[in-house]
């Protein structure tokens, strides 16, 4: 929301194209060193390309630049300028420089995304190669067993028989934990050590032969740092993993990851979780230098012999086989310290350092089943996963980039509004529709937590209702004042995150436009976070509602309190998760239906809207109420959830059908309702302060 609102209000001296281009004097700093011409000279030559007279060249002129002089260059393949680090250029007119917030922003944005698409990178080849990697780290750990590739199989088709072919992938969820972050922060990592090594190395160098050296010499140093700075930061999740894969297939037991890793720190103290970090970080530096190096060297003699243009023209494929290669030389040239790692991290304590631990491995294992043991295998993995990593990695920054060429040529939407007046929206409609609905939604919560009532249309006159809860004032005394205070808390956090989350789901989806996948993951997020943040305050008034909170108590904080000590705080926190992921669903279906409904039906009127907004309700909850019923139950029953099992009963405690229907046709119309007149009465603001905005944020805001 925020970063439209600044698209929204930036100055008319942007290029006429909206395309992101880099400023002349900045392509002629980064290609001096590249070429044999004078500075003054090549600015003739960039100038000749700037068809617009902008002051600088688009990503597309830069191409054509390239491609009539790359013979000129002493390589142009391998120093791509980056686009995307100077994508406000393309927002601002050649003689004004972009803000310091503006490149604040771009900085972090740059970073979050090569975060991302490393963090993918590592998801997809491990999950390739687990049933490998997992079948490897045994024979590697367990000295007894010898080696070859008819016993690997042996030992895959056991696992498979005993634990399905799940088995394969036991422990990979673990891996996940440590894959993404190592894969991320290595790439990203990558990037900013290049950048600093070619700034310090090759600012003066013009000779070819010297230039490539060097570059080869930056890239190998750069791919250690990056190995070393992940592997620092993500050690102990590597030893978890590599414990849980040999508990798993020697004892037969499946131990979670919390298990493994307390019956670490239990047995051989806090310590033990760096056990094995020396060998881990020597042998990844040349590893990691080892595959970037060969990896992005080869992709420069690809766009050197194909003539391309850039680094971008590389096919999948050619990509693929450079990464398999960049694969194998790396694990044939490190894999003995790969074993002596994975030795110390499984026995801890056994061996003194590196060389004890190789001299120990070689002595009693000899050459080819101890140092190299299990070194065929990952002839065969090592290369299928570097090349899937490196193949990956490259085709999501790549996509980015382009969507972020793309984006500056799309207007957003109108109807956005600033963080303040999107909380003061989401609270007047929250406010409004809790108010309409109140006496309703009172009395749903009570049918959800009260298991004996059978519900008819005349329950409502009769027992505990009869003393006024179907009355404002009564519905104040039963805790309506803590529902109120938490539904409007509620409105203004759900609308304000959604535009949000919607601009980070367009561009995690690579979408230009709000689609209804876009929308649904928005509000999915928005309200889950919302219900997480306030979910003790749902917790009271569900309580408040049911009679369980004593008659003369001194305050709600009070009531948190002792519910706390009763219950421990972990209560609020493991059933808070279970209502966001009920909530979610809901709140996802909802905004996608009624976003779709208001776009196609063009919905521009409050009774429109009003109707659009109650349907999209109405799907929302029909998807999910056993969740939104089993919700309500742990919160008055104050109930520990310790996982899937404890919320399944909670949910089909009176059984699945009876669960599902109880009060089910009846009921929806009340949420239904309270959520279109929410929506309705949300974009009904959103009007008004669009068309007053300037009136009406001086009078609240800065009037005072």
């Amino acid at each position: 929301m925020l970063a439209k609102d600044v698209d929204a209000g930036r100055s008319t001296t942007s290029s006429t194209t909206g395309v992101p281009y880099i400023p002349t004097d900045v392509i002629v700093k980064k290609v001096a060193p590249l070429i044999f011409l004078p500075p003054e000279h090549i600015r003739e030559l960039v100038q000749c390309f700037d068809h617009e007279g902008k002051g600088g060249l688009s990503e597309a002129q830069w191409s054509r630049f390239c491609e009539e002089h790359h013979k000129r260059f002493t390589s142009l393949g391998q120093y791509e300028i980056d686009f995307e680090r100077f994508q406000y250029y393309g927002e601002f007119s050649a003689t004004e420089e972009p803000s310091s917030a503006a490149r604040v922003v771009q900085g972090v944005v740059r970073f979050l995304e090569g975060f991302a698409a490393g963090g993918i990178a590592g998801a997809v080849s491990k999950t390739v190669i687990a049933p490998a990697d997992k079948v490897k780290i045994i024979f590697q750990v367990d000295s007894q067993r010898r080696f070859s590739l008819y016993n690997a199989c042996k030992l895959g088709m056991a696992t498979v028989r005993k634990h399905g072919i799940a088995g394969l992938w036991i422990g990979n969820g673990a891996t996940m934990i440590r894959v993404v972050p190592y894969a991320a922060v290595t790439f990203v990592t990558f990037d900013y050590y290049r950048e600093g090594f070619q700034y310090l190395l090759i600012a003066d160098r013009t000779s070819t032969s010297k230039n490539e050296g060097t570059m080869v010499i930056i890239r190998f140093l750069s791919g250690s740092l990056s190995g070393a700075t992940a592997t620092a930061c993500t050690y102990p999740l590597d030893l978890m993993r590599a414990r849980l894969a040999v508990h798993n297939f020697d004892k037969g037991v499946i131990p979670s990851y919390c298990r493994a890793y307390r019956s670490l720190v239990a047995d051989h103290g806090w310590r033990s979780l760096y056990s094995g970090l020396v060998p881990t970080v020597i042998g990844i530096m040349p590893y990691a230098g080892c595959s970037f190096a060969v990896f992005e060297t080869l992709k420069s003699y690809i766009v050197r012999w194909r003539e391309l243009s850039s680094e971008k023209s590389i096919s999948v494929h050619e990509r693929i086989v450079a990464g398999g290669f960049a694969g194998l030389v790396a694990q044939s040239a490190t894999y003995p310290l790969d074993i002596v790692r994975r030795r110390m991290q499984v026995t801890p304590g056994r061996y003194r350092g590196v060389f004890h631990a190789l001299r120990v491995i070689y002595k009693e294992e000899g050459f080819l089943q101890g140092w190299y043991k299990g070194l065929s295998m990952n002839w065969i993995k090592g290369p299928i996963a570097v090349s899937t990593v490196f193949t990956v990695n490259d085709i999501v920054k790549r996509r980015m980039r382009e969507y972020d060429e793309e984006v500056v040529k799309y207007s957003r939407r109108g109807n956005l509004v600033s963080l303040p007046e999107g909380l003061v929206c989401g609270m007047m409609a929250a406010c409004v529709a809790q108010t309409c609905t109140a006496a309703l939604l009172q009395l749903k919560i009570l049918f959800q937590v009260c298991l004996g009532r059978l519900y008819s249309r005349t329950t409502g006159r009769h027992g505990p209702l009869s003393s006024g809860l179907l009355c404002w004032r009564g519905v104040a005394a039963h805790g309506g004042d803590v529902t109120m205070m938490r539904v409007i808390s509620y409105g203004a956090l759900t609308y304000s995150l959604f535009d949000i989350c919607q601009t980070a789901s367009e561009r995690l989806l690579f979408s230009l436009t709000p689609t209804p996948a876009t929308n649904f993951v928005a509000g999915a997020v928005a309200t889950a976070a919302a219900t997480a943040l306030l979910y003790p305050i749902a917790h009271v008034g569900a309580r408040a509602v049911k009679h369980t909170t004593p008659r003369h108590f001194h305050s709600h904080y009070w009531l948190l309190h002792d519910i706390a000590k009763a219950q421990s705080p972990r209560s609020f926190r493991e059933w808070s998760t279970f209502a966001a992921m009920g909530v979610g669903p809901v709140g996802g279906v909802g905004f996608a239906t009624y976003e779709f409904l208001k776009e196609h039906c063009h919905c521009t009127s409050f009774g429109q809207r009003l109707f659009a907004g109650v349907l999209a309700s109405f799907v929302g909850h029909v998807t999910t109420y056993f969740i939104n019923v089993g919700r309500r139950r742990g919160q008055v029953e104050q109930l520990t959830s310790s996982g899937v099992v404890d919320a399944k009963s909670v949910c089909l405690k009176p059984g699945f059908y009876a669960s599902f229907r109880r009060c089910m046709p009846r009921r929806w119309p009340v949420s239904a309702t309270t959520f279109g007149i929410s929506l309705a009465v949300n974009d009904m603001c959103r009007d008004l302060v669009i068309q007053e905005r300037k009136e009406i944020l001086h009078d609240i805001f800065f009037t005072r």
